[in-house]
């Protein structure tokens, strides 16, 4: 997987949920995934995305936070230079935590923009 370009397809950050034990993934449950600004108090994540996991869902698990994802009002200069922190946390169908998990997307410059490195977000 290819560091995100801030302007690809509106995309923010690319994530993979893996594991390093086998995890098992609840039959229609769904991984939330939160993300902040690393160092910085934003009062609350600047984005929340859920990933539904219909059933035979396997790991590894390719995600994409876009701009739809993101809070309203939240500008890109928040975001789009500084290294961001992700969380997932996995669902079964009534809400109950299954595994959990964090991870942090690294600022980097492809071919003179900003963008991010993929976050690999192991589940425990």
């Amino acid at each position: 997987m290819q560091p995100t370009g801030v302007s690809e397809l509106g995309d923010v950050m690319h994530g993979v949920l893996q594991a390093s034990a086998p995890v098992p993934l609840p039959a229609d449950g769904s991984a939330v995934i939160t993300m902040r600004v690393v160092g910085r108090n934003t009062k609350g994540p600047l984005a929340t995305m859920t990933l539904p996991l219909p059933e035979g869902s396997k790991l590894p698990l390719p995600f994409a936070i876009t701009r739809s994802n993101l809070r309203e009002g939240v500008a890109d200069f928040l975001w789009e230079k500084e290294d961001l922190y992700v969380r997932a946390d996995v669902l079964s169908p009534s809400g109950k935590l299954i595994a959990s998990g964090r991870s942090k997307a690294k600022a980097i410059d492809v071919d003179g923009k900003p963008a991010h490195g993929v976050a690999f977000t192991t589940l425990e």
